[in-house]
């Protein structure tokens, strides 16, 4: 997640967790986030795939900060787990 990416009114509801909006590093209450897992990608090869992307991508295309669709991602435009790196 890239904490203040978008405002959270142009983001999808569904499927995008709750909670109250956490859009910048001061609303979150730390200075990052970093995850501890064995998947090299964010979502790997089910986001890089346009025919899974569309249902289960975790990355969104927004053209003009509205419309909000899950979109296909490479694997080298996606978030890498520097741990497992």
């Amino acid at each position: 997640q890239i904490i203040g990416d978008k405002p959270a009114s142009t983001t999808p509801s569904a499927g995008c967790g709750s909670g109250s909006a956490e859009n910048t590093a001061n609303d979150l209450g730390a200075n990052g986030i970093i995850g501890i897992g064995t998947a090299l990608y964010d979502c790997g090869s089910t986001c890089a795939n346009a025919s899974t992307a569309g249902t289960y991508s975790n990355y969104f295309s927004c053209p003009g900060g509205t419309s909000c669709t899950r979109t296909a991602v490479p694997l080298a435009n996606q978030v890498a787990n520097p741990v497992a790196k």
